[in-house]
Formats: structure tokens, sequence, C-alpha cells
């Protein structure tokens, strides 16, 4: 990765800033900014007959979603990872029995993983950075194990600069449909398109529009 492209500093202060503010106010703290129960990710483990015994979910941001996950599933070993860690309730996570870790990319993040989840993050990746990220995550998971990515897709009214990258003076840029599909990388890196899709949502009035991928890593 290039110098150029090292901006994990900016996007920590970023984020900082923004979770110093009234969490409350901060619209995907809220559960119901994104309904759980309707993700793919809870499908996918329920029609796949999967039993993971570990899981990370890297830029946790409030940590729900691992939480909604382990009381779901009840996966042995959750950790959540996320970049800052001004907005995550540590007595929360402690209470489910889910380890929490600052990282400010993958590979400070130790151990191996049944499944790895990174929701709602690639879109503030450089094209070199989501395939130095995707390959990091290749190490890091166990045999047959499973990446779930997702990121906002340039018809989303967040990313066009509506919602909360107004209100909360996000200034970042930010790159669409950012998720590697080139079959020359994933075959590189042992994975294979399991499912891909958009998940599209309302929410107070704003058009949500999510591009998302699994990955099943064959090769390590």
């Amino acid at each position: 990765m290039s110098d150029n492209d090292s901006n994990f500093g900016e996007i920590k202060i970023a984020f900082d800033n923004v979770y110093k503010k009234d969490v409350d106010n901060i619209p995907w703290t809220r559960r119901e900014w994104l309904d759980d129960s309707k993700l793919p990710i809870f499908n996918y483990i329920q029609n796949q007959n999967l039993r993971p015994q570990s899981l990370l979910d890297y830029g946790t941001g409030t940590g729900h979603l691992a939480i909604a996950i382990k009381e779901q599933f009840d996966i042995p070993k959750i950790v959540a990872a996320d970049i800052t860690n001004n907005c995550i309730d540590r007595e929360q996570l402690k209470y489910f029995g889910i380890d929490f870790i600052q990282a400010l990319q993958p590979k400070d993040v130790s151990g191996k993983y049944d499944i790895i989840l990174c929701w709602a993050v690639f879109h503030y990746l450089t094209k070199n950075q989501s395939i130095d990220f995707l390959t990091q995550f290749s190490k890091m998971l166990n045999k047959n194990g499973t990446l779930i990515l997702s990121a906002w897709s340039s018809h989303d009214e967040t990313f066009k600069g509506k919602c909360e990258r107004i209100s909360l003076n996000i200034n970042l840029p930010m790159y669409s449909d950012r998720i590697p599909q080139d079959k020359k990388v994933l075959n590189r890196l042992g994975f294979n398109i399991v499912t891909k899709g958009n998940l599209v949502h309302n929410a107070n009035g704003y058009k949500r529009l999510l591009h998302f991928c699994f990955l099943k890593q064959t090769n390590n």
C-alpha cells in the first residue's frame, strides 16, 4: 500500500469526532436504522447450516451487529474491532462475552476466524486499500471460512452527501462499489464468490442502498 493510500489516521480522527457528539442522534447507532434481522448475514448462517466457532466483526462501530449475531447464534468467540473506540459500550460487549480491539487495519487483530464480517466499510477504501484488506483477511480465515463484505452504493443518499455526511461533518472521500470482485485477485487469494447482491432500505425518509458480497476461502 502506498503512502498516499495511508489515510487511516484521518478516518480514525473523523470518527473519533463523530462519536464525541450525542450518540443517540447518530442514525446508524439506532438499531431501527437498518433492521439486523433483515440482513443477509443471518439468512446465510441459517441456510448454510453453519456452526461457526469464531467471528470477527471488523468495523463494528457501535457493536450492535456483533451483539445481534451473538444473541441469535451464540458463537463461542466473537471479536469486535474498530478504528475508534469512542462509541463502543465496553460493558455491553463484555456482558455478551464479546472482546473489543481498537485496530487501524485488520492485521492489527490477532487470531483466525470461521467468519469475518466487514460490514459497510469498503466505501472508505481506495482500490489499493480494498485489495490489501482482502489480502489481510485471507490470512485470518480458517479453512473454508467466509468473508462478508459490504459498501454503500453511489446511489445511496448518504453517499451522495445528504443525511449524516452533512449533519455529522464527515469530510472523508468515499468510493462507491469498492468491493473487490476481480476474479484474478480472488483466485490468487483463494476466494470464491458465494453470493452477492444489494440491500435497499428506507429510513427516516432517506433511501439506503448497500452492495454486499460473500466470499468463501478455499485454499488455506
